[in-house]
Formats: structure tokens, sequence, C-alpha cells
């Protein structure tokens, strides 16, 4: 649709406004530029405001990702804060109801720049996936723009302190370098899921849902079943994934096993 709009503007006959171009009509056909030409300078720095929002928004959802699986990994394997993995069962201390507040181990993996994060993940998970060692220097470019752009809007950060001061232009992402950047978000976070997966949380996601699944009301469709399968149901309806009756028989037997 952007790269429509600028090839209607790039053949505009000589002398039409924006408004007529464009068919705007209402109260907010006012608001176009009054030219072709500051409307495509407009356009231009509108897109690279969607880029540079975008970029704020995937690294505030990585962010996201990684305080949750890292804090199921913690909660699957309480001891691995002490060294001592896999020694305790996380299903253990849920079914104990034990009070296990992660934040202070969590905020370091999400806080501050990135060596001092990879740092911290490395304390914690003692392995640090290779491809955000690799990327480490891109990585703590996006947090610098992304910063910037959230607390500046991406411009010069003295003029908010001093309006005297030029406010500058807004700092500029190539639509290129962004989707570099998502696919380097897209790889560290797989390669973190991936290890915290295989080496801390196995199936205790499912596990601590069904914790909380077995004192919940049952749904009316389910009540006619036994547990492994109206939870089974109960996930299918829920995820979008049916784990089966078999394997949630096993879960629900591990789980009070535990």
């Amino acid at each position: 649709m952007a790269g429509y709009g600028h090839y209607i503007a790039r053949r505009a006959p000589d002398g039409i406004t924006p408004d007529i171009l464009f068919y705007a009509s209402g109260p907010n056909a006012r608001r176009i530029a009054p030219t072709v030409k500051q409307w495509r300078r407009n356009f231009s720095d509108f897109e690279n405001w969607v880029r540079l929002s975008s970029l704020l928004s995937v690294l505030s959802y990585f962010e996201s990702f990684v305080t949750t699986i890292s804090t199921l990994a913690l909660r699957s394997d309480p001891l691995l804060r002490f060294g001592q993995s896999r020694v305790v069962d996380g299903a253990t201390w849920l079914k104990r109801t034990v009070r296990d507040d992660t934040t202070g181990l969590v905020v370091p993996l999400v806080k501050g720049e990135w060596p001092q994060r990879l740092s911290a993940f490395r304390d914690l998970f003692e392995i640090v996936p290779p491809i955000l060692e690799a990327n480490i220097q891109d990585l703590e470019q996006m947090r610098s723009l992304r910063n910037g752009v959230a607390h500046s809007f991406g411009r010069n950060a003295t003029y908010f302190e001093d309006p005297t001061v030029d406010a500058g232009q807004s700092v500029r992402l190539s639509e290129e370098r962004l989707q570099r950047w998502l696919s380097i978000i897209e790889s560290c976070a797989d390669a973190i899921d991936q290890q915290l997966l295989e080496r801390h949380i196995g199936e205790f996601e499912l596990i601590w849902r069904y914790h909380r699944w077995k004192d919940e009301p049952r749904d009316a469709l389910d009540r006619r079943y036994i547990p492994s399968t109206a939870f089974s149901r109960f996930v299918n309806r829920e995820y979008g994934f049916s784990p089966g009756r078999a394997f949630c028989k096993q879960l629900i037997a591990y789980y009070e096993a535990a």
C-alpha cells in the first residue's frame, strides 16, 4: 500500500493537491500536506516512524518472552539458581505451594546493556546460546536505538531539557536494516527457547496449567470425561493443540507422584 501511494504521488499531474490526488474528503482532509512534494516527505517520515515503532514493540515483546521463559525455567528447575540443576522438581514446589519470587533473578536478563545481560544469563543458566554472542553488537545497537525512540522520539534528547536546542531529525531506520534485525531477534528467541526447554522446562508449562486447572470449575462440555480426557480437551480449546489423552494421563500421574 505504501509503495502504491508513492507510485501515485510520483506520477501526479503538475499542480494537483494531495487531497484531490487521493480523493480525500471530510474534516480531516485539511490535515494533508498542501503539495504532493511535501506529502511525499511527510509520508517517508511516517514510514520511518512506523519502522522505529515496530522495532520498539519487537524488542519489548522479546524482553517479555525472555522474562516468561526464564521464569518457567526457574520454576521448573528451582535449584538451578544455586547451580544444582534437576535436584528438585518444580512440580513438587507447586504442590506444596512454595513461594518463589524469581523477579530478582530475571530482571538482569532484560535490563541494561547486552554484555551485562549475557553475563547474567551465563551465571544463571551456565550456557549462552552462541547466536546471542555472535550478534551482541547488533543487539546493543537495537537496544540503544529503542531507548532513544522510547525516551526522546529518536531525536536530540537535549532538546527536552533545553527547548532552545534544535531537536534535530528523527534517526532513520531502513526497511532492510529492520528486516535484518527482526531475523536476528527471531533466531535469538528460537535459540533461547530450545536451550531452556530442553535443559530445564520440559513439560512444566502444562504441569503448571494442570495444577491450576484441577481446582477450577469444570467446563460443562468436559464434566462427563475422566480428568485426562477432560484436560486434553481443555488444552486443545485453550491453546490450539491436542496433547492426547494418553499423554495427559501420564502427565497427571507424574504430577500426582511428585
